[in-house]
C-alpha cells in the first residue's frame, strides 16, 4: 500500500509539472504567435486545424478500448496476448488513419476551398497548413497504441520529460518564427508538425527499446478487436458530440463571420483551457473511488463523494473564475498587443457554461461508475448534437456571434438534468437535493461573492492597481463566502487535507 501511494504521489507530481510547464509556455507563445501571424492568419490556423481535428473522431472509435485492453492484458502477465493486442491495435489504427486521409483529401479539401470563409490571397497558404495538419493528425492516430503502452506501464515521468521537450521546442518555434523569412503562417504550421513528428519518433524509439510487447507482426486477434470495438463504441458517440459542438461551432463561426472570429475563439479556448486545468487536476483522483464504492455496494459513500467533490470543484472554480471574469479585458490588453473583437466576451461566456459542466462532471462520472454509459449516450448525446444546428440557425437569424454559446449553455443544462435523472433512476441518487444544495446554492453564492469586487471595480479607473485590488478582493470574498456557506464539514476537511498535501509536495 505504501509503495502504491508513493507511485501515485510521484505520478501526480509529474502530471503537475507537465501542466504547469504547458500553461506558462502557452501564455507566452500564444502572445508571440498572434503578433507574428496577425489576427486573420491566426484565425485561419485555428479554423483549419479545428476542421482537421474533426476527422480525429474516427480515432476515438477504438482509442479508449486500446488503452483499456493493453492495460488489462499487461495486468494478466500474458506476453503473447499482449503482443497480439498491440499488433491488432496497430492494424486498426493504420486503417483508421487511411480512412481519415482519404476523407480529408476529398470531402475535407473541397470544404476548405469552397465553403470556409478564407481571404482569397491566403487560400494557398491555408491549403498548405491543411496538408500539414492532416499529416499531424494521421501520425497522431497511428501513435495511439504506443501512448497506450506507456500509460499501461504508468510511466508518467515520460510525459513530464516530453512536456519539457515540447516546451523547449515551442520556444524554439517562437524564436524561428520571429527571425526566419517567409510566410509566417506556413512556417508556423511546418514547424509545429515537425515538433509533433519528433515527439512521435521519440515515443516509438522509447517503447521499442523498453517494452517487449511493442513488436509488430502479421498475427491479429479478432476476439481482441471485437472486444475493443464493443467497449469503445458508445464512448465514441459521446466524443462525436463533443467534437461537433466545439470544432463544429468554430466552422459555423467562420462561415458567417470569417477568420477574425476564429482568432477570438482560439484565444478564448486557450484562456478557458488554462482555467480548467486547475480544476481537472483535482478531480481525477475521485473517479476510481466512485467505482470502488459502487462495487462494494456502499451507496452512502458513493453519494457523499459526488456531493463533496462537486462542492469542492465549484468552490475552486469560483475562486479562479470570478477574478478572470472581472478583469479579463484589462489582462488581454496587457497580454496581447492586438486583441481580436469578442475575445473577452467569448471567455466570459465559456466561464458561465463551465459552471454547468463542472456541476455535471461528477454526475457523469457516477453514471460511468454504475455502468450506464450506453443509456447516457442514448439520452444525453442527442442533446449535445443539437448545438451545431442550433448555432447555425441562430446565425442565420442574424443574431450576435456569442449567441452560439447560448446554444451550448442550453444543451449543457439539459444534458446535466438528463444525467441527474439517469443517476437517480438507477442508483437512487438524491437528484433534487443535489440540484438544490450543489448547483443552485453554489450559483447563488458565486453571484454574492461577485458583488464586492464588482462594486469596487465600478469606482476605479482601469489600471494595475485596480487589477491587484479587484483580484485580491475577489479571492477573499469568494473564499470567505464559498467556504463558510457552500462547503459541508466533510468537504471543508477535504479542502484542508488537499492544501496540506500540496504544501507537503
Amino acid at each position: 500500500m505504501e509503495e502504491s501511494n508513493k507511485r501515485i504521489a510521484k505520478n501526480t507530481a509529474y502530471l503537475y509539472i507537465r501542466m504547469l510547464a504547458s500553461m506558462l509556455v502557452s501564455l507566452y507563445t500564444t502572445r508571440v504567435v498572434l503578433q507574428a501571424l496577425g489576427v486573420s492568419d491566426y484565425g485561419i490556423y485555428n479554423v483549419v486545424g479545428g476542421f482537421v481535428a474533426m476527422f480525429g473522431f474516427f480515432n476515438s472509435v477504438l482509442q479508449s478500448g486500446t488503452r483499456r485492453f493493453i492495460t488489462l492484458h499487461l495486468g494478466k502477465g500474458d506476453l503473447k496476448l499482449l503482443r497480439e493486442t498491440f499488433t491488432t491495435s496497430m492494424y486498426t489504427h493504420t486503417v483508421i488513419s487511411i480512412v481519415v486521409l482519404i476523407l480529408a483529401e476529398t470531402i475535407g479539401l473541397w470544404f476548405l476551398n469552397y465553403k470556409l470563409v478564407i481571404p482569397v490571397d491566403r487560400l494557398a497558404a491555408a491549403n498548405i497548413v491543411y496538408q500539414f495538419s492532416i499529416a499531424s493528425t494521421v501520425l497522431t492516430i497511428m501513435q495511439t497504441p504506443y501512448i497506450a503502452v506507456v500509460t499501461a506501464h504508468e510511466k508518467f515521468d515520460i510525459y513530464a520529460y516530453m512536456s519539457i521537450f515540447d516546451v523547449v521546442m515551442k520556444l524554439v518555434i517562437v524564436f524561428l518564427l520571429i527571425y526566419l523569412p517567409g510566410d509566417k503562417l506556413v512556417l508556423y504550421a511546418a514547424l509545429t508538425m515537425g515538433i509533433n513528428l519528433a515527439g512521435i519518433l521519440i515515443y516509438r524509439i522509447y517503447c521499442h527499446r523498453k517494452y517487449s510487447e511493442c513488436v509488430f507482426s502479421l498475427k491479429r486477434n479478432k476476439g481482441v478487436f471485437r472486444s475493443m470495438l464493443h467497449f469503445s463504441a458508445w464512448t465514441a458517440l459521446g466524443h462525436l458530440s463533443s467534437i461537433l459542438s466545439n470544432h463544429g461551432q468554430n466552422i459555423v463561426l467562420n462561415l458567417f463571420f470569417g477568420t477574425l472570429l476564429n482568432a477570438a475563439r482560439g484565444l478564448s479556448d486557450t484562456i478557458t483551457w488554462l482555467v480548467k486545468q486547475f480544476i481537472f487536476s483535482f478531480m481525477t483522483a475521485a473517479n476510481p473511488q466512485l467505482v470502488k464504492f459502487h462495487g462494494a455496494g456502499n451507496r452512502e459513500g458513493f453519494t457523499n463523494l459526488i456531493f463533496n467533490i462537486s462542492q469542492y470543484t465549484l468552490f475552486l472554480f469560483s475562486v479562479i473564475a470570478i477574478p478572470v471574469f472581472l478583469e479579463i479585458d484589462f489582462v488581454l490588453r496587457i497580454w496581447l498587443e492586438t486583441v481580436p473583437q469578442y475575445t473577452a466576451l467569448f471567455i466570459k461566456a465559456v466561464l458561465l457554461i463551465s459552471l454547468i459542466s463542472f456541476s455535471n462532471n461528477m454526475i457523469d462520472q457516477g453514471i460511468v461508475a454504475i455502468g450506464r454509459v450506453k443509456e447516457s449516450c442514448i439520452y444525453v448525446t442527442p442533446i449535445y448534437l443539437t448545438v451545431l444546428p442550433l448555432s447555425y440557425l441562430l446565425f442565420r437569424l442574424g443574431l450576435h456571434p456569442a449567441s452560439c454559446y447560448a446554444a451550448t449553455a442550453l444543451a449543457s443544462l439539459l444534458g446535466f438534468f438528463a444525467n441527474l435523472y439517469l443517476l437517480s433512476k438507477h442508483n437512487a441518487f438524491p437528484a433534487m437535493k443535489y440540484l438544490r444544495n450543489i448547483f443552485l446554492k453554489n450559483t447563488l453564492l458565486s453571484l454574492v461573492a461577485f458583488i464586492p469586487p464588482f462594486v469596487v471595480q465600478r469606482f476605479m479607473e482601469e489600471s494595475w492597481l485596480r487589477l491587484f485590488i479587484v483580484c485580491g478582493l475577489s479571492l477573499l470574498s469568494t473564499i470567505a463566502i464559498m467556504y463558510n456557506f457552500s462547503l459541508s464539514q466533510s468537504a471543508k476537511t477535504l479542502v484542508k487535507n488537499k492544501l496540506k498535501s500540496i504544501l507537503a509536495r
